[in-house]
C-alpha cells in the first residue's frame, strides 16, 4: 500500500510513431552533414524538446547509430573500411566516413519503409514513378498512379476494386447486371458512368474525383446507414472519419494531369504540393510542415522528374534542398541574412 505523500514514478514516454523516428534519423544526417550550423543544431534540439517521444525516438537513434562502430557483416564492413582508408587529411576523411554512414543508414530507413503485407500481396501493384495501365477482364481499363496497390474482386454480382495505397484511374466498360465499385476504407465510389479518379492521400480520408458521366459517393459510418450522393464531371469530393465532405468544383483536365506525368495545381499549399512529389521518388521526401504553413504554389511540375520539380519550387518560392545521399532530401526555408 503506498503512502498518501509518496511520490508517484513518472510514467515512461509514449513510443515515437513512425512519423517521429524518420524525423530522428532525418535530424541525425542532417547533423553528420559538413554543413550543418548551429542553427540546424538548435533547431534538433527544440525538436526533441518538443515531445519526450521525439527524445525518446532521438535517443534510439544514436543506440542504432553507436551500432556501426561494432564489426559489420558483408557489403557495409567493407564500404566502412573504405571510406575510413581516405589519405590522411582528417576533414576529407570525416566527410567520407560521415556519408558512407549516412548511405548505410539512409538504405536501412528505406528498408524499413517495406510497404505492409496487404500491399506487398495486392493483385497489381506500381513501382515508385510508375504509372500502371491494367486491363480488366470486362473491358473496363484502370491507371494506378506512382507506389499504389488494388485487389480485383470480379463475380457474377459485382465488380469491386479495392484501393490498398495510391490513386487510381477507372475508365468502366457498361455492364448493367454488375455495377463496379471502388472501395477505401473511408467509403465507395459507384461508377454511374465512365472516367473517375479514387486517391487515398492518406491512411484518414480520401478523394473521388469525376472527370466524365456520374459517380455516387458512400461513406462508411461506424454505425448506421451510408450517406450517399452523386457526383457529375468536374465534381470531387473528400471522405474521412466524420463522413463525406461537400463537393468541389474542380478543372478536369488538371485533375487528371497525373495520368500525363504532371502535376497541374493552382493556388495548392505547398506542404500538399511536397507530399505529392515525395511520392513520386525513391528514398525520404522531409519537410517541417509548420514552417511551410502559409505558403501556396500555382504551376505544372513533372512528375517523372520529382527533383527538378523540387528545384523550380525552390528556385520559385526561394526554398532551400539539401540532398543527404539520393535517399533524403531536405526542403525548407533558408536561415534569413
Amino acid at each position: 500500500m503506498l503512502n498518501a505523500g509518496a511520490s508517484q514514478p513518472c510514467p515512461p514516454p509514449a513510443e515515437p510513431d513512425r512519423t517521429m523516428v524518420e524525423h530522428a534519423a532525418a535530424w541525425h544526417i542532417l547533423l553528420q552533414a559538413e554543413d550543418a550550423s548551429a542553427e540546424d543544431r538548435a533547431a534538433c534540439a527544440a525538436w526533441r524538446q518538443e515531445n519526450p517521444a521525439h527524445e525518446l525516438a532521438w535517443q534510439r537513434m544514436q543506440t542504432l547509430w553507436a551500432r556501426f562502430d561494432t564489426p559489420l557483416p558483408g557489403t557495409a564492413h567493407a564500404a566502412l573500411d573504405a571510406a575510413l582508408a581516405v589519405p590522411p587529411r582528417p576533414p576529407r576523411r570525416r566527410r567520407a566516413a560521415a556519408t558512407t554512414l549516412a548511405l548505410l543508414l539512409a538504405a536501412g530507413l528505406i528498408a524499413v519503409q517495406a510497404p505492409p503485407p496487404e500491399v506487398l500481396l495486392a493483385d497489381h501493384r506500381s513501382g515508385i514513378g510508375e504509372r500502371l495501365g491494367i486491363a480488366l477482364p470486362d473491358r473496363s481499363q484502370l491507371l494506378l498512379d506512382s507506389d499504389s496497390a488494388i485487389d480485383i474482386h470480379y463475380d457474377g454480382e459485382q465488380r469491386r476494386i479495392v484501393l490498398l495505397r495510391g490513386a487510381l484511374l477507372a475508365d468502366v466498360a457498361p455492364d448493367t447486371s454488375r455495377p463496379f465499385i471502388v472501395d477505401t476504407p473511408q467509403g465507395s465510389a459507384r461508377a454511374l458512368g465512365t472516367r473517375y479518379t479514387v486517391r487515398r492521400d492518406d491512411a484518414s480520408h480520401s478523394t473521388v474525383t469525376v472527370l466524365e458521366s456520374t459517380v455516387e459517393t458512400c461513406d462508411r459510418p461506424a454505425t448506421g446507414a451510408p450517406a450517399c450522393l452523386r457526383l457529375r464531371p468536374g465534381q470531387q469530393v473528400r471522405l474521412d472519419d466524420s463522413g463525406l465532405g461537400t463537393p468541389t468544383e474542380i478543372d478536369t483536365t488538371a485533375a487528371a494531369a497525373w495520368t500525363r506525368g504532371q502535376l497541374a495545381v493552382d493556388d495548392r499549399p505547398l506542404t500538399e504540393v511536397l507530399q505529392i512529389l515525395g511520392r513520386h521518388r525513391h528514398g525520404l521526401l522531409r519537410f517541417d510542415a509548420e514552417q511551410l504553413a502559409g505558403m501556396r504554389v500555382s504551376g505544372v511540375f513533372p512528375l517523372d522528374d520529382p527533383d527538378r520539380a523540387l528545384q523550380a519550387l525552390a528556385t520559385t518560392l526561394s526554398l532551400r534542398v539539401r540532398h543527404y545521399t539520393p535517399w533524403l532530401v531536405i526542403v525548407d526555408k533558408p536561415a534569413a541574412g
